[in-house]
């Protein structure tokens, strides 16, 4: 991984090189780094894929992920988390085809924002070593305690236009799906919200949403604050196609109760316009493919098309979602204002 920079410079590009990790078809890598970047609006992200068993560039290289980071510079100091489609390498050649997807949480901070984040990191430490003074043992709870996830809609940036060419009046469908094991990466690109009451013919499988968020203000940027909490998700995904294969997902109520397994978390906007008139209505999602109890997320997320396509609105610019969630014992929820049906 390295940053480059379409100014020529005797200086090398910051880079970063990942600990190697076993063979797998699906490698997770779970690494972080520091890159340091001096003009954001004139830099790119690299990231090549290599086997690092193979030190050949012919045969050890399986591609790379090249971002612009003057699409960041808008999300300054946000986490965003994004799917990447690996691709043919310019700089090193190979005739073994790239493919796949890479999965990348990236945050650009600002000088001052990183003093910022340095400032309040010293706070917390010293308030929690005052805080643990003080502070006796818990006493357990006795029997299984029940979760839910408190979900909240904060806001949007750069969506795009509605099909009659104007900013739209959009909307929120949540669901969560239990079981990220089953979860195959086919699946992905088949589970769908049906926002026609099961009356739509589809090879997706379309589940009905868990929660329906109140229109939002016409707006390429808008803002929500909507919240939900729910405590069941839908059923894991082998049985979400059973249910389509037998053509009764679309109006499938079956539930399944939360225990603090991990979870799938599914998020799209549509237009309330093009909805109300029967037409496309589907603006954007964020699919999460595993939300852990005790993991509060606050980001925000790169809006995609059902087929792993980046969105962008009229400036060119990557649409984004801003999202809290808080996956939790009941105890230790933070409401966010009930579950509420509010389609248009």
């Amino acid at each position: 991984m390295r940053v480059l920079r379409n100014i020529k410079s005797a200086e090398p590009p910051p880079q970063w090189e990942s600990t190697p990790v076993p063979a797998a078809c699906d490698p997770e890598f779970d690494q972080e780094c520091v890159l340091d970047v001096i003009d954001a609006a004139s830099s790119q992200l690299e990231v090549t894929i290599w086997n690092a068993k193979d030190t050949n560039p012919q045969t050890g290289f399986w591609g790379e992920c090249i971002l612009n980071l003057s699409k960041l510079i808008p999300y300054a100091g946000n986490i965003i988390e994004q799917d990447f489609d690996v691709k043919q390498g310019k700089q090193f050649k190979t005739d073994i085809p790239a493919c796949g997807k890479l999965m990348l949480q990236i945050m650009f901070q600002t000088q001052e924002q990183i003093e910022a984040s340095a400032m309040e990191e010293t706070q917390e430490t010293q308030n929690s070593s005052i805080l643990s003074a003080g502070t006796s043992g818990n006493t357990p709870q006795q029997g299984p305690v029940p979760y839910a996830m408190s979900i909240t809609i904060i806001e949007a940036r750069d969506l795009p236009n509605n099909g009659a060419g104007e900013p739209p009046e959009t909307f929120a469908c949540v669901s969560v799906i239990d079981d990220p094991a089953e979860i195959e990466d086919r699946h992905f690109h088949l589970i769908d919200h049906d926002l026609t009451h099961g009356k739509e013919q589809s090879h997706l499988m379309k589940i009905q949403p868990l929660h329906w968020s109140k229109p939002g203000p016409r707006s390429h940027n808008p803002v929500w604050s909507d919240g939900c909490t729910l405590a069941e998700s839908h059923p894991a995904a082998k049985k979400l196609e059973q249910l389509h294969q037998e053509g009764k997902l679309a109006t499938s109520q079956l539930r399944t109760p939360m225990e603090g397994k991990p979870l799938v978390f599914i998020v799209s906007l549509h237009d309330r316009d093009a909805y109300n008139a029967g037409a496309n209505n589907f603006v954007g999602r964020v699919v999460l493919p595993e939300i852990e109890a005790g993991k509060p997320v606050d980001q925000w997320f790169m809006l995609q098309t059902q087929d792993g396509t980046q969105i962008e609105g009229p400036t060119g610019r990557p649409s984004g979602l801003h999202l809290q969630i808080v996956y939790s014992q009941v105890s230790h929820t933070l409401s966010a204002g009930g579950t509420r049906d509010a389609r248009p």
